[in-house]
């Protein structure tokens, strides 16, 4: 059986340095399509990683078409859900509460994939309330989840940061 592999285009959100992005060439059959990362300095190593793809700077002004990506990631900010951060959750107005802008991105688009990434503390955040808001919200617009906590120290590295993969 010959079958062609097909290439995924991925849209990488809350791109940081371009970690997904990174991942995903490793892995091949990704191709990165456009990064949105306000961080000024973030840019600049993404633009010299990943030369000629296109950087937004803004995730409330980012738009998408239907169809346009097949995959979404995202490492949505986690100051407010973070045991060392504020900890005033995910709801409108916190920078935890972008998420809800991966949502509009998500209904504008509709991807085939959509891989998430925050703290571990997101599970217990407001006594479970925030994940459950993840689920909930991803539920409505017809998205199923399924998630792990992983550690880096459990892939070898020399500390733990647990983090939430969904």
């Amino acid at each position: 059986m010959n079958e062609e592999k097909q290439t995924l285009s991925h849209l990488d959100l809350f791109s940081g340095i371009g970690g997904f992005s990174l991942a995903a060439q490793w892995v091949g059959s990704i191709e990165t399509k456009q990064f949105v990362e306000i961080d000024l300095w973030c840019q600049r190593l993404i633009s010299q990683n990943f030369p000629g793809i296109p950087i937004h700077d803004d995730i409330t002004t980012f738009t998408s078409q239907p169809g346009q990506f097949d995959l979404f990631t995202a490492g949505f900010p986690c100051q407010d859900i973070s045991a060392n951060g504020h900890q005033k959750g995910i709801m409108e107005g916190t920078r935890s509460g972008l998420f809800f802008e991966i949502i509009r991105l998500i209904c504008e688009c509709r991807p085939r994939y959509v891989l998430l990434e925050n703290v571990a503390a997101l599970l217990s955040s407001n006594g479970g309330r925030d994940m459950g808001a993840v689920l909930w919200e991803l539920s409505q617009i017809g998205y199923d989840a399924e998630w792990q906590v992983i550690s880096a120290g459990s892939l070898g590295a020399s500390h733990i940061r647990e983090r939430l993969w969904l």
